[in-house]
């Protein structure tokens, strides 16, 4: 690089830095400079989107939150809104949600038309078209369409959902849904439903047998109290009855300990108290349950509850979600509150509770009984069935009691065994007259052959126009007796006791066999001692007659031992019973040889009277034979005459 590159290069380095210098003390030194913002408002007026529609009312009837204003009125900024004044007819805006409700006077008839205006925050305004508010005497009932059903083909034991559409020239109120299982027309609790234009649903569960014809139909009423009902439609309930539509699966995660737990599962387990709830409610009232969940794993879980089916009932949980560490528990309270008007029935639903990816259900049968009861029933398992096994029956006693001295009328009875999860395993059905202060029955239903273990429900109802009562009584089914399985689980004791057994008899053939040995050699040792005895040999007959008494444990004392004569009677006395016992002996076992060789030939004796299958044939054989060499001799012996 020359002389006059590097100075160039220098001057320019010089004068950045400069620069830069200069920059940064006019920062250092700069006073606060004032930055302002111009913000610009729409300041034009609200936008009407669409016309607010006419409105219909019945007489002596109010309209209560009609319509939302900010679904007819548009602006940037937030709105308010004003209404005409008008006669006969109260008209209030909410000033929160802005909704419109109106309030004639009573007994007022006519049409009165008003505006809505809408204001923005600089009170530009615009008002609406103008609505018509008529106030009528409605007595036209609203009309129905368009029946259906969600299912074809309906089983026993299936939820079905009902269907209707409806309109009504003013408003439509609630609704009714009525069935006829084969017992007679029921009526289910009455449902809201609100516009002009609405459909009314109902699930219910199909407890008739297959066979059976099944009407149903729907009620519907206006604002005004005024009533239509839809024609009666019906189906046949087929043969094959279904589990209900609520998971096996999951009433099967429940059981737990019928298959072994994973690692993982184990570190995340969990218990549940109690596994199941029965409770009963009268309408109009509420009932709590109380659930204890413990964290029996080794982590701090994380829990969430919900509740499945039993719409019809308003619920609140205590606490739906919530840890538990490890080893500790919490309580959680659900409370159930039955509407006044919903039907008397037995209802079933789940608690479904979750943690860490596992899923436990707990089942809940609630039966509704109702307020005023013109007859009660009551139903008791019989104690000796309180637990059965599979395809035993169960008997219950069911009492149905008068409770209003009611006049003599027809009672339909309708009794069955369910799980806790409304899948009925038998039913039965039958009719008769009912007109004493209180009639009992004893009846009896099958417990299907593979039934699982677990507490089972026995119901009754009965029902007699627009009056129904229900009960029920809890009874067990136990595991059928598993042989397999038994063995399975108790092999090193049936091993234990087998092996104790074979060591038993070896011991007592073996006390046998030396019991034997010992009569022998005392039998022989008498015989020598006699021998002995006979020979005048006293010292050698009393050596052996010392030798029994000690093998026996009756040593002789010495005085004894001084008196021969007395010695020489004990010793012949000894001998005459040792002979005596020994023969006894001997004539048992032989008695017993004979007898088991009686018995032996006895034996084969029927087994040679017994004669081959084809003896028969060969005697028919030969007696043939025999014929025709007869005949033949015959003809020679004429041939030869002739």
């Amino acid at each position: 690089m020359g002389r006059k590159e590097g100075f160039l290069i220098g001057t320019g380095i010089f004068i950045i830095i400069m620069f830069g210098f200069a920059g940064f003390a006019s920062f250092l030194t700069a006073d606060d400079v004032e930055t302002t913002m111009n913000i610009s408002y729409d300041n034009t007026p609200p936008i009407l989107l669409q016309p607010i529609p006419n409105q219909t009312i019945a007489k002596n009837t109010n309209l209560t939150d009609a319509f939302d204003l900010d679904d007819y009125f548009s602006d940037n900024e937030t709105l308010t809104y004003s209404v005409s004044a008008v006669e006969n007819i109260t008209i209030l805006i909410n000033s929160t949600t802005n909704f419109v409700s109106f309030y004639p006077d009573y007994n007022f008839t006519g049409v009165r038309n008003v505006t809505f205006t809408a204001y923005d925050i600089f009170n530009e305004s615009t008002t609406s078209n103008i609505v018509f508010i008529n106030v009528t005497n409605d007595s036209e009932p609203p009309q129905w369409s368009n029946l259906w059903k969600d299912s074809d083909s309906i089983s026993q034991n299936q939820y079905v959902y009902f269907y209707a559409n409806w309109t009504d020239n003013v408003a439509l109120g609630y609704y009714i849904f009525s069935i006829n299982q084969g017992s007679g027309w029921v009526n289910y609790t009455q449902t809201d439903f609100s516009g002009k234009q609405n459909t009314s649903s109902y699930r219910i569960q199909i407890s008739a047998p297959g066979g059976t014809t099944v009407y149903w139909r729907f009620y519907g009423f206006d604002s005004s109290g005024n009533m239509n009902v839809t024609s009666a439609q019906s189906f046949v309930v087929t043969q094959t009855s279904v589990p209900p539509s609520s998971s096996t699966t999951e009433e099967e995660a429940d059981t737990g300990g019928t298959q072994k737990k994973t690692a993982a599962e184990i570190e995340t387990d969990f218990e549940i108290l109690p596994p199941s709830f029965k409770i009963e409610i009268k309408q109009g009232s509420s009932t709590t349950i109380t659930i204890k969940i413990t964290n029996t794993g080794n982590k701090n879980l994380s829990f969430s509850i919900e509740i499945e089916g039993l719409e019809e009932f308003k619920k609140t949980i205590s606490a739906d979600k919530f840890n538990i560490s490890s080893g500790k528990s919490k309580t959680v309270t659900i409370e159930f509150d039955a509407d006044k008007r919903l039907f008397p029935d037995i209802y079933y639903g789940k608690i479904k509770i979750k943690a860490s990816g596992m899923l436990k259900t707990v089942p809940i049968v609630i039966i509704v009984k109702s307020i005023e009861t013109v007859f009660d029933i009551n139903v008791s398992v019989l104690e000796k069935y309180k637990s059965v096994k599979p395809g035993q029956i169960v008997k219950a006693n069911i009492i149905i009691t008068n409770m209003k001295d009611i006049e003599k009328r027809q009672l339909s009875l309708y009794y069955a065994i369910t799980d806790f999860y409304g899948k009925i395993l038998d039913s039965k059905k039958e009719s008769f007259q009912f007109s004493s202060r209180a009639v009992s029955f004893e009846k009896n239903l099958s417990v299907p052959a593979k039934t699982k273990k677990g507490e089972y429900l026995f119901i009754a109802r009965v029902v007699s126009e627009e009056i129904t009562a229900i009960d029920s009584d809890i009874f067990r089914v136990e595991e059928r007796f598993n042989v397999a399985g038994f063995v399975k689980s108790n092999l090193i004791f049936i091993l234990v006791v087998f092996f104790s057994v074979i060591a038993s008899i070896f011991a007592i053939r073996y006390h046998q066999n030396k019991e034997r040995l010992r009569m022998l050699n005392l039998y022989l040792m008498i015989t020598e001692m006699k021998k002995l005895l006979a020979r005048k040999d006293f010292d050698g007959a009393l050596d052996i007659y010392i030798r029994i008494k000690a093998a026996y444990g009756e040593p002789i004392a010495d005085t004894a031992l001084k008196n021969k004569e007395e010695l020489k009677k004990e010793m012949e006395e000894l001998s005459k019973k040792v002979s005596v016992l020994f023969a006894e002996k001997t004539s048992e076992e032989t008695k017993k040889q004979e007898a088991n060789k009686e018995e032996a030939k006895t034996k084969t004796d029927e087994s040679e009277k017994k004669p081959p299958k084809d003896v028969g044939k060969e005697t028919d054989n030969k007696d043939s034979e025999d014929k025709k060499t007869e005949n033949k001799q015959n003809e020679k012996q004429k041939d030869d005459k002739d």
